[in-house]
């Protein structure tokens, strides 16, 4: 037996269908029906996850820690890419917790590795944004690690790309 009569349905089912499309609008965009307050700005990484002042924190750490093994130029690029393009935020930092310095894994605290991690983004030419990149794991998470942005074409490439 229906729920609702034809002339009940055509009043009732139009807002309906306009909820299933936004429910289905969120879900195809990778937003999730429930709380998203959680998650940091820009959920990626070209967004602008790190900010300018943490990614010099970071600097000075890499230069008093990691540069003793490390160049920077290992975590740039193609390198870098090919690592972890498409991994999170968190993959990265579980690593670099997990397994740096070589001499003393696991010695790093959380606030040193995420500024570690905005200089190499900075390093990649990744956009710094407004908040620090978050030591949380669940917020780590949540940040995916895509493609750089592209640089911005200079007026004179511009002007011949219309040509």
């Amino acid at each position: 037996m229906p729920l609702w009569t034809r002339s009940e349905a055509s009043a009732t089912f139009r807002p309906m269908k306009r909820v299933v499309a936004s429910i289905l609008l969120m879900l195809s965009s990778g937003a999730s029906a429930q709380d998203t307050t959680s998650a940091p700005p820009g959920s990626a990484t070209s967004k602008g996850v790190y900010s300018a002042g943490q990614a010099e924190r970071g600097e000075k750490v890499y230069q008093k820690i990691c540069i003793e093994c490390h160049e920077p130029f290992e975590f740039t690029g193609s390198l870098f890419d090919k690592e972890w393009l498409g991994k999170t935020a968190f993959d990265f930092f579980d690593l670099v917790k997990t397994t740096m310095p070589d001499d003393k894994p696991g010695t790093l605290n959380r606030d040193d590795v995420v500024d570690v991690m905005a200089y190499i983004f900075k390093l990649n030419t990744y956009p710094a944004g407004q908040a620090d990149l978050p030591n949380d794991d669940e917020k780590l998470k949540l940040i995916h690690i895509d493609a750089r942005p592209a640089p911005p074409q200079s007026l004179h490439a511009r002007a011949r790309a219309r040509r």
